[in-house]
């Protein structure tokens, strides 16, 4: 690591130093959360300019320097190929993309509420109140929705509270598999941009579902206040992965009122009575 002389010290003050590193700090955090919610990654054509003169295996320097003064430093990161640019712009290009959630252009993903997780799922009982306005909502603005069962022979049906049964106007398959995107779901898809995904286990089937439907290049906004797991550890870092992954994690109060739009939607008072009280908390604030 390059020293600094006294003299250096001298000349440019610690504080002048600490600010130029946090600059450093700040300019090589590729992960800046934008408006919105989601994560964007952050590549500029620079960056583009300086892979094209490193080969496929090189790495830039990550040793401090002075220049001009100023304390600098080069980032430590492999150079892309050619033929993997194009799938970065893709990527960078997907981040940076929060689509706005509306009736028309959204599905609702209700995952594996079943009888058997009441005792084990972590605020299980306030989950499905939030779950339910979360139903409601999408039945009073004719939003498209369906569930999911994992292995109900074993684990039991969808719990009562939901007011979803088999036969009724929400269809519900069965599965075995952790992700919701088995082959009965997908023409739930059809003409759709939007997934808003709540449910159990955050780690397992919601996580699975994230990952295969952001492969499927949808947009996913998981609800964090109607999804967990049976440990806060898990539900707190499938939430980083998923968000990490490209998801836009949400509440519940925020879906159903980007849903309406605004105070002049038709259907905004009968909608405003599910949320005139706050939603029960779901232990967020403590992960």
């Amino acid at each position: 690591m390059s020293r600094i002389s006294s003299t250096d010290r001298h000349q440019y003050p610690r504080v002048q130093m600490d600010e130029q590193l946090n600059n450093v700090e700040n300019r090589d955090d590729e992960h800046q959360f934008i408006p919105g919610g989601g994560r964007c990654t952050i590549d500029t054509a620079t960056d583009v300019e300086d892979d094209e003169k490193h080969d496929d295996n090189a790495l830039t320097t990550a040793q401090p320097q002075v220049q001009n003064g100023l304390l600098t430093a080069e980032r430590l990161r492999p150079s892309l190929s050619a033929s993997q640019k194009p799938m970065r712009a893709s990527a960078i290009s997907m981040a940076c993309r929060v689509s706005r959630v509306t009736p028309n252009n959204s599905v609702l993903f209700v995952c594996d509420l079943q009888e058997k997780f009441r005792q084990q799922i972590k605020y299980f009982p306030e989950i499905l109140v939030t779950g339910k306005r979360l139903i409601d909502t999408a039945r009073i603005l004719n939003l498209r929705t369906f569930a999911t069962e994992q292995y109900p022979k074993g684990l039991g049906h969808l719990v009562p509270e939901l007011g979803l049964q088999a036969g009724g106007d929400v269809p519900i398959i069965e599965k075995s598999k952790f992700s919701m995107c088995i082959e009965p779901a997908l023409p739930q898809l059809e003409g759709k941009e939007n997934v808003i995904l709540f449910g159990i286990e955050a780690h397992v089937c919601v996580l699975q579902t994230t990952l295969d439907l952001l492969e499927r290049n949808m947009n996913v906004h998981v609800v964090v206040d109607a999804t967990s797991s049976r440990t806060q550890e898990n539900r707190k870092y499938a939430f980083k992965q998923m968000e990490k992954a490209g998801a836009v994690l949400t509440t519940s109060e925020c879906v159903i009122l980007g849903l309406l739009g605004g105070p002049d939607h038709p259907k905004f008072r009968e909608v405003q009575k599910l949320i005139m009280e706050s939603a029960p908390d779901t232990g967020l604030c403590k992960l």
